[in-house]
């Protein structure tokens, strides 16, 4: 496909139309590109280039540096070597653009523009990867889901959208900056993420955590980041029903946390909500919130009901935890 780029005085350039920087054929464009601006240097100067359509797969893996433009805008991609007098432009390793000493600018920034920009000096180089800003206006719920099972040091994350394939995360105001620092979490083939934090179970939380998260389909970045304390994502893992006890004329449930939660249990309580119906069937009844052991309104002359189980904690009143399965339970 034919694509038009637009070069004047060697301030700018300005891709026009589509193509594939991907696939280069077999004649050099780099060719025309010098000849361009030898000719013509001091004038607008319009080249035809031929460049192939872009793979449909688009990147596998985040480049090792990069930035993200609007489309349509003018965007200005610094050099970044230490002397710039004799900089040269590449872009994607073959198409030349010859500056003496200043930024590249982007006029008209759309898919044409998209690529690798390197440029270098004859002693360093520097190599940019620009990509387009992903313009979903959907909030960071929409895209993800973290839960932490108890007040340790993770938390578990899943990516909801299957647009995107290539996802990272990272937590704290270095990723939010993109310093180099920060220390980015990829996933599994899932798209599943265990991160790590610093927040301490023991000290009151006075400190939100920043999660960021960049995703990237069709050579497009999403970036979206939020805010949050640790116990507003707090959300433990069932329970343990232990044994129904029968007890003065009463039913008692003893109850333990599940073996992922926080200990002492007596500085990170759980109380906990039960289920029970009738082995042969017949309609659920619910039991109040509860402290291990649950007090249940049953009557004691029937031994066995089918019961489960969820927590939650007690002092911040948290998400509910997971339900057990029903279990049959012979009170005793």
């Amino acid at each position: 496909m034919l694509a038009l780029v637009q070069v004047y005085n060697n301030e700018s350039l300005r891709p026009l139309g589509a193509y594939d920087h991907q696939q280069q054929l077999d004649f050099s464009s780099s060719f025309i590109f010098q000849y361009c601006f030898t000719r013509m240097r001091s004038m607008w100067v319009f080249c035809l280039l031929l460049i192939s359509l872009m793979g449909a797969n688009g990147l596998d893996s985040f480049p090792k540096r990069f930035v993200a433009a609007k489309k349509k805008n003018t965007f200005t991609l610094p050099c970044g070597v230490t002397s710039k007098e004799d900089a040269t432009w590449t872009f994607n390793d073959e198409n030349v653009v010859q500056k003496a000493g200043s930024n590249l600018v982007i006029d008209g920034v759309g898919m044409p523009s998209v690529g690798n920009y390197t440029c270098s000096n004859g002693v360093e180089s520097v190599s940019t990867y620009l990509l387009l800003q992903d313009e979903d206006e959907r909030d960071f719920d929409s895209f993800l889901t973290c839960r932490a099972k108890s007040y340790n040091c993770t938390i578990s994350c899943e990516w909801k959208d299957p647009k995107y394939k290539l996802v990272r995360l990272g937590l704290g105001h270095h990723c939010l900056e993109g310093n180099k620092s920060c220390s980015w979490e990829m996933g599994d083939g899932r798209l599943h993420f265990e991160l790590t934090h610093k927040v301490s179970p023991f000290s009151e939380e006075r400190d939100m955590l920043e999660l960021t998260a960049q995703a990237i389909t069709n050579y497009t970045l999403l970036k979206k980041t939020k805010r949050f304390y640790l116990r507003d994502i707090i959300q433990p893992d069932h329970p343990q029903i232990v044994k129904c006890q029968k007890k003065n004329g009463k039913v008692n449930l003893i109850i333990d946390p599940p073996c992922t939660w926080s200990a002492p249990g007596s500085f990170f309580p759980l109380e906990h909500e039960v289920k029970y119906k009738r082995t042969s069937g017949g309609q659920e009844m619910n039991v109040p919130p509860c402290s291990s052991p649950c007090p249940l309104n049953l009557p004691t002359r029937i031994s066995k009901w089918n019961l489960k189980v969820r927590s939650r904690d007690l002092l911040v009143k948290s998400n509910w935890g997971k339900w057990t399965d029903w279990k049959i339970v012979t009170c005793s």
